[in-house]
């Protein structure tokens, strides 16, 4: 059947409802992991982008692929080395149809780990537009009677800094609703320049600007930021899980759901993802098995420590 491996980037496990979080993040996943298996203690090989995904992508540890979240266009460097096999490249060998649709940065063509995908989205647009692209591209793969099977790669910077969920998500999880500090004044002044237009990089830290003065009522509405944009991706995956249910593609399909790396608010003095500890570390890890497969592993949670580097060779 059907791969589709799903990574939303910068996804700390305990974000997710099924993983502990006090509200309900991600009711859409938790049913995933119901119908499948959860794997609690995950630790990615890097805490950024580019070197975790090389790394999920070949299977093999960082001192080999040597791959930098520092490559590319910016030190004269092209990224992950051709020689190298990607996941992507074993599935085309096999006789799958490949496609990745993705938010960009180092999952663009210039860094190279997009090799073996024969098609590929990748502009920053966000879980919504990311979502629209696949099921386009699968139903104009399933009008080809002598498809083969099909590999597909869904990424999404949705969760990354800065966090700017639609409205009724932040709101639905803001703890602290009198909040007025420097966060809310950042926030609006990046949901003003969204609108107009302007550029809020997905990597910028327009939200981080005044952490030096943080109080916890600031690092608890960041939070409840990136807890209401997770919210928002699981609805947007929902939506694309509805429809391969619609479509009779749902129950033999493999569906993994990861991420590259957690974030970091605050707790060893830093924001965002540099440093190595848990919540940079570890990460979510659901999969979701084809129809046919051993049903006692149905809604099964393994709690033996495992590494991201596992999920290539599982595959």
């Amino acid at each position: 059947g059907d791969v589709l491996l799903i990574v939303i980037d910068t996804l700390r496990a305990d974000a997710l409802s099924c993983y502990g979080n006090e509200g309900l993040t991600s009711p859409v996943l938790d049913a995933l992991a119901a119908d499948g298996l959860r794997f609690d203690e995950v630790l990615t090989q890097a805490p950024n982008t580019a070197t975790s995904h090389a790394t999920l992508f070949t299977g093999l540890y960082p001192w080999t692929h040597r791959v930098a979240n520092l490559t590319s266009l910016e030190h004269g460097t092209a990224g992950l080395p051709p020689a190298f096999i990607t996941l992507a490249e074993r599935y085309a060998a096999a006789g799958y149809d490949t496609a990745a649709f993705t938010d960009g940065g180092p999952l663009g063509r210039a860094w190279n780990l997009m090799q073996g995908f024969d098609h590929l989205e990748g502009q920053f647009e966000g879980v919504e537009a990311k979502v629209d692209q696949t099921l386009a591209w699968l139903d104009a793969e399933g009008t080809d009677v002598d498809r083969d099977r099909r590999f597909v790669f869904l990424h999404t910077y949705q969760v990354h800094e800065p966090y700017l969920p639609p409205l009724e998500y932040r709101d639905r999880f803001n703890t602290n609703p009198g909040y007025d500090g420097p966060v809310l004044a950042a926030e609006t002044e990046a949901r003003a320049l969204r609108t107009s237009g302007g550029e809020v990089e997905p990597n910028g830290k327009i939200l981080f600007r005044d952490k030096a003065d943080f109080v916890p009522a600031d690092v608890r509405y960041l939070w409840d930021l990136y807890r209401g944009e997770l919210a928002y991706t699981d609805a947007q995956l929902g939506r694309l899980f509805d429809e391969l249910k619609a479509r009779g593609e749902y129950d033999d399909m493999t569906i993994i759901v990861t991420s590259d790396h957690g974030e970091e608010f605050g707790e060893h003095g830093l924001f965002g993802h540099k440093q190595l500890y848990r919540e940079t570390l570890r990460v979510p890890l659901i999969v979701k098995l084809p129809k046919g497969s051993f049903e006692d592993w149905r809604g099964e949670v393994v709690t033996e420590r495992l590494n991201q580097v596992d999920v290539h060779a599982t595959l």
